[in-house]
């Protein structure tokens, strides 16, 4: 997901914005994946800080299921 971001940051900029660089934001501890994405404007330089939450979903889908199962089994 966060390539993915990254990628969009650098190609599908909105009309008014160049792009300019990306900054990956260093990791050290349990935060959420992220990087600083720096376009520049007629006016004035934009940055744009991208953020990827992994709220595990899927294990609490899972275990919903599994409580669900054991409620009715």
């Amino acid at each position: 997901m966060i390539e993915y971001l990254k990628e969009m940051a650098e190609k599908a900029a909105p009309p008014a914005f160049k792009y300019k660089n990306r900054e990956d934001i260093k990791r050290s501890d349990s935060r959420p994946s992220d990087f600083v994405a720096e376009y520049e404007r007629p006016h004035a330089p934009v940055k744009v800080v991208f953020l990827v939450l992994d709220m595990r979903q899927e294990a609490r889908r899972k275990a919903a299921k599994l409580s669900a199962a054991t409620k009715s089994g």
